[in-house]
Order: structure tokens, then sequence, then C-alpha cells
């Protein structure tokens, strides 16, 4: 059980830092077109595992009854 929350902590930490050094180093365009280019959309997906990441965390710290370790660690692989 204090295993499940310092793993929660882990993830938290590393999804806050991970999404800040995505914000730093992002180039966002102005441009209509590049907004539905693949590319574009693809170079998203590390906010989205941030934020996976970070509910993972959240749910591992508060309730680590209800919250799925594997697929948490699935999103780091």
């Amino acid at each position: 059980m204090k295993y499940n929350k310092i793993i929660g902590v882990i993830f938290s930490i590393f999804s806050i830092v991970y999404s800040t050094n995505f914000i730093v180093n992002s180039k966002l365009t102005y441009n209509l077109e590049s907004y539905f280019d693949f590319e574009y959309l693809m170079s998203f997906s590390p906010v989205v595992i941030s934020i996976i990441l970070l509910i993972a965390g959240i749910r591992l710290f508060v309730n680590p009854a209800k919250a799925n370790l594997a697929l948490a660690l699935l999103v780091i692989l």
C-alpha cells in the first residue's frame, strides 16, 4: 500500500516534468491548414501521455484499489 503512494507521487512528478518540457520546446503554428496535418497532431502526443500519467499517479495516491498500475506502466513504455 505504501509503495502505491510512492509510485503515484513519482508518476505525478514525471508527468509534470514531461509536460513542462513539452510546453517549453513546442512550436505552435497559427496556420489553419496545419491543424489538420497528421504530423502536427501527433506532435501533441506527449501531452496526452503526461495527462494519462498524471491521472494514474493521482489515482494511485488517493485510491490505490481502483487504479490500474499495469495500464500506467504500459503508457511509459
